[in-house]
């Protein structure tokens, strides 16, 4: 049997057209905090030190143009940490995320400022049970760049929930 490529096949499927940039886009960057970025202090860590890099130099790329530039974390309930619902109990080292502690706290490496929104989850998807929609959707945000960790959980849902409301008719849905 003969090995097709995999982008002519995507090609001849139509998976390959871009929709490109709108008018005014923002910069997320998904739970690039301590617990997950600093394997010497939080046993949900990897060594992410090349993406830190990477992401820096987006934020960088981003600045000039005073694209928004927003980050997200995880972080549950100090107490009795019932706001994580079935996650936490599916995951239960996510417990580590709790309000006020260290892992909660975006990388320090990362070039943050203090003008930079903060939005603390609770789930997956950046949107899910946050103010991110009704905040992007006043600025007049129509694009998202997304990036952080990790690809095929935070950061897939977060793009997904982007571009799930009425993705019907594209100009319809806020953010794509």
């Amino acid at each position: 049997m003969r090995q097709e490529n995999k982008q002519e096949v995507y090609q001849r499927a139509g998976l390959t057209h871009r929709v490109g940039f709108g008018r005014a886009p923002a910069l997320v960057i998904v739970d690039m905090q301590i617990g997950f970025t600093d394997p010497e202090q939080s046993p949900l860590a990897g060594n992410l030190d090349q993406e830190v890099i990477i992401i820096n130099r987006l934020i960088a790329a981003a600045r000039p143009h005073a694209i928004p530039i927003i980050f997200t974390g995880i972080g549950f309930e100090p107490i009795h940490q019932a706001d994580g619902g079935l996650w936490v109990k599916k995951i239960p080292t996510l417990r580590y995320m709790t309000r006020g502690s260290m892992y909660v706290e975006i990388d320090p490496r990362l070039q943050r400022q203090a003008d930079d929104l903060v939005i603390i989850k609770q789930y997956a998807s950046a949107f899910f049970g946050t103010p991110l929609a009704p905040t992007l959707t006043a600025q007049g945000i129509d694009t998202l760049l997304v990036t952080g960790c990790t690809t095929s959980g935070c950061v897939r849902a977060t793009v997904i929930d982007a571009i799930s409301p009425d993705s019907r008719d594209c100009r319809n849905t806020p953010f794509f």
